[in-house]
């Protein structure tokens, strides 16, 4: 369809707009483009929106338009799908090329949410999120009672047990049922999870990680010091998954399950699997077992694995080289983050202060548990690194330190093994602060100027160093 406005003025110069709709509603991927352009330059169109379906469960669309002779663009994404058996619906809008008033609106909107939040008694924690992104999801855990999480560029909200009046669609789907049918039909009765990537299992094959989201990674594991493979994100802590290797020849790996009440670890040790809880020795032949008489925590061993399930909500498999970490979809999407990532959908690899690591190798030293004692086997800490040398930024000679913590050893300890990793750093003037460390609180909070190679400590020597009494 094509509509023309035209205007002749007495000077006989044209002027007008054309406005062009296109439409395909019986495809099997429907859509719709509008275009409008000036008929003096039909090429140069002023107004462009689309808006596809591109599959029973996934619709995009944006909007795209001439201001002030800039280039804006807004676009949004909206996916269907189940979180285990619950129906569930993501929504995710992009302005970073809206105009500045809308990015002034948001911003502003974002300023306010964590005194509603509070007011409302709602979960809400500061986090470096995507810029100039807004995403919603949420979840049918029964008609009208949903959980749902709410991410803006510096805030990750999550409301529990929300009543809503409206219901999102339940019950099962007949994949080939959903197949015939007109496909906007079925845009909200879909079989596949969400995203159809959070299922929920992070596994770890020797040096390889797939984390809850499907992303996956490269991990060096530090001898002696445990990797967090997932953690609670809530503080105080309730539990933290760990990975520990002896040395970097040896695959077999030691796993940890630890509480502020309990720790329990699974080791194979000759071929033949230990168990301990706060480090006593258990039989293999009295699993199953629940330590402590604790009902939530149940020890046991299922084809030739032993199995770790806690809370009904996480289930993990040992047999010595690789780990399964099952999480319950819908108690704890995103209330997770470690190694295996925060399952909330998000595919960026987030550091534990929340920045996103620049590739995967700082990242899974990022979550490397360097807080032990000063005599235990793991000598690293996570600091903040001053660079050794002054760089030019922006044509003054500067001073610079990590935005993020890096791998060090700890003090009176020297590096005997180091690798090469990017961060962010945050520069001064030189002059304008007399020790970067000493400000270590405002540079933490500091958005990065440069990305700069930076060593990261993955072995010590500390023979010298003599623990306080």
């Amino acid at each position: 369809m094509i509509i023309v406005y035209r205007v002749i003025y007495s000077n006989k110069k044209p002027s007008g707009i054309m406005l062009m709709v296109y439409k395909d509603m019986d495809s099997s991927r429907p859509k719709i483009k509008v275009l409008m352009s000036n008929i003096t330059e039909p090429s140069k169109p002023i107004f462009f929106m689309e808006a596809a379906l591109l599959s029973p469960h996934k619709a995009v669309a944006s909007l795209k338009f001439l201001q002030n002779s800039q280039k804006i663009k807004i676009s949004a994404e909206i996916e269907t799908g189940f979180v285990a058996d619950h129906p569930a619906i993501q929504a995710k809008v992009d302005y970073s090329r809206a105009p500045k008033i809308i990015k002034k609106i948001v911003d502003q909107i974002s300023c306010l949410l964590p005194g509603m939040a509070f007011m409302l008694g709602i979960s809400q924690k500061e986090q470096r999120n995507p810029p100039h992104q807004v995403k919603l999801i949420v979840i049918a855990l029964s008609p009208g009672v949903y959980d749902i999480f709410v991410r803006t560029p510096t805030k990750s909200l999550t409301i529990s047990d929300a009543r809503l009046p409206f219901s999102l669609p339940e019950g099962e789907v007949d994949p080939a049922t959903q197949q015939q049918s007109y496909p906007l039909k079925s845009f909200l009765d879909v079989r596949s999870l969400l995203l159809n990537n959070m299922t929920g299992v992070c596994t770890v094959h020797r040096n390889n990680l797939t984390t809850f989201s499907g992303a996956e990674i490269q991990t060096l594991q530090v001898p002696n010091c445990p990797l967090i493979l997932a953690e609670d994100i809530r503080q105080p802590k309730q539990f933290s998954l760990r990975l520990t290797q002896e040395s970097s020849n040896d695959i077999t790996k030691t796993f940890t399950f630890k509480t502020p009440f309990m720790e329990i670890t699974f080791q194979r040790v000759n071929g033949e699997y230990e168990v301990q809880i706060d480090h006593v020795h258990v039989e293999l032949s009295v699993l199953p077992l629940q330590p402590r008489s604790d009902s939530s925590i149940t020890i046991s061993k299922k084809n030739d694995q032993l199995v770790l399930s806690a809370y009904g909500q996480l289930l993990c498999y040992y047999d010595g080289d690789n780990v399964t970490i099952e999480a319950n979809p819908i108690t704890m999407l995103g209330r997770i983050q470690g190694l295996c990532g925060r399952f909330d959908g998000e595919q960026e690899l987030r550091t534990p202060s929340g920045y996103i690591a620049k590739n995967d190798l700082s990242f899974a030293l990022s979550w490397v548990h360097a807080e032990g004692s000063c005599d235990g086997a793991c000598k690293l800490q996570h600091s903040l690194v001053k660079l050794e040398n002054t760089i030019q930024h922006l044509g003054q000679e500067s001073v610079c330190s990590t935005v993020d913590n890096v791998l060090q050893c700890q003090e009176k300890c020297l590096a005997t093994s180091t690798t090469s990793i990017p961060v962010g750093v945050h520069c001064l003037p030189v002059g304008s602060a007399t020790d970067l460390l000493d400000t270590e609180a405002r540079f933490a909070m500091k958005s990065e100027d440069l990305v700069y190679m930076v060593d990261a400590h993955t072995g010590c020597s500390c023979k010298d160093q003599q623990c306080a009494a």
